[in-house]
């Protein structure tokens, strides 16, 4: 049989993507770990994406591509109007979404509203990219319910960006999908008012979960809708958008868009441009079948919503690990905020530093010693790739063996 003394040892974080995919990045070292009244934040080196926010073990964003989804989501709906002062950001607690609103000269008012005030903080500290936002005098900063605030605002806004958690099963934010809540948005617009809203996957296998049926709610509050997507490299999908206009909505030419970036921004974009700008809007026969199709329309009143699946890491029970292998579904999967007190209540995960994931070895290359390695593995109840917890003498950090 082959030795085991040289088994190689490395680090591994998983994320269930979908039933029956899941996808395994290497974790260089953790840098920075927080735990909220809500939820579970960590900053993380990883191999392939550079540094990583993650919120109970779900990556939120990744250095190599986070300038993909927060372009995306601001820039656009800003272009798109012809002057914007005041702008509403619901959720968006690592500050992305704000120091991209921000880098618009026109704008004169920024409110942020997230309610995880642990989390804004912990950002603040460790995501130097964002720190000129927060330091911003146009931010208005409020830890807060972003639904009620919007609700309560005094004055209305040119445009409002949701920057919410997807909606998933038993999550805080899948009302905040419905017909209910987009009238109440609308209402808060200033003439020629926009609002745009991340929306889900949008990739060619899960853009019917959520994408498609917010498109369609949309169009039964405002006069017209657009969606859009776009690849975004760590979320290992296209990712989606629905832009929603109370007058206007045309879209702008690539020369346009090129002349407004140039006027407006500061500073250059990373991603988006004239040309990319037309094109996450030229979407699939696929995709626009599907959304000629959509029929649902989600509402509070009826009862209709729509969901994503997001397990996220399998985290193991830290009392009686080994002997229970429990797991706990997560709640956040990508940038946004939970916007309910009354909705989280779940008790808190477990963070990076307090687990690790065991790999039986692949030690012997024989079937008779393979049938021998997988009954011992099963004698140790350690199934493969399950995460159990640390004790306190073992190092820190997600550790796999593998062979």
């Amino acid at each position: 049989p082959r030795s085991t003394s040289h088994v190689r040892m490395s680090k591994w974080i998983e994320e269930e993507l979908e039933p029956g995919l899941r996808a395994s990045y290497g974790l260089k070292k953790v840098l920075a770990s927080t735990q909220s009244k809500w939820q579970t934040v960590d900053v993380v080196d990883l191999e392939c994406f550079g540094r990583a926010l993650m919120i109970d073990g779900l990556i939120q964003s990744c250095q190599i591509d986070e300038c993909v989804y927060h372009e995306c989501l601001v820039h656009p709906a800003l272009l798109m109007h012809a002057c914007p002062k005041a702008v509403y950001i619901g959720g968006g607690g690592e500050g992305s979404t704000a120091r991209e609103v921000l880098r618009h000269s026109t704008v004169e008012r920024c409110v942020m509203v997230d309610i995880d005030e642990d989390v804004v903080n912990f950002c603040r500290e460790h995501l130097p990219e964002n720190k000129e936002a927060f330091a911003d005098p146009r931010l208005e900063l409020v830890i807060d319910d972003a639904k009620a605030v919007l609700e309560n605002s005094p004055t209305g806004f040119d445009v409002i960006i949701m920057d919410l958690d997807d909606p998933l099963e038993g999550g805080p934010c899948y009302q905040l999908y419905t017909t209910e809540f987009y009238a109440m948005i609308k209402a808060k617009l200033n003439p020629g008012g926009i609002f745009v809203t991340q929306s889900g996957q949008a990739g060619m296998k899960r853009h019917n979960l959520v994408w498609s049926p917010v498109h369609n709610t949309l169009k039964d509050v405002f006069p017209v809708v657009r969606a859009y997507n776009q690849a975004v490299y760590s979320f290992m999908d296209e990712w989606g958008w629905n832009i929603a206009f109370t007058e206007g909505g045309a879209l702008l030419e690539p020369a346009e868009v090129d002349r407004r970036i140039a006027e407006r921004i500061k500073g250059t974009t990373e991603f988006l441009d004239g040309e990319s700008y037309r094109g996450i809007f030229s979407l699939s026969k696929m995709h626009r079948k599907t959304l000629a199709e959509e029929t649902r329309i989600l509402s509070v009143a009826k009862g209709t919503f729509a969901t994503m699946h997001s397990q996220g890491l399998c985290v193991a029970e830290k009392e009686g690990a080994c002997a229970s292998h429990h797991t706990v579904a997560r709640l956040a999967h990508r940038p946004g905020t939970n916007t309910s007190p009354a909705a989280m209540t779940r008790r808190p995960m477990p963070r990076l530093t307090d687990i690790a994931r065991v790999r039986v070895p692949r030690a012997v290359p024989t079937r008779e010693d393979r049938r021998s390695a997988r009954k011992r593995a099963a004698d140790n109840a350690v199934p493969y790739c399950t995460l159990v917890a640390l004790d306190a003498a073992t190092p820190t950090g997600v550790r796999t063996c593998e062979a």
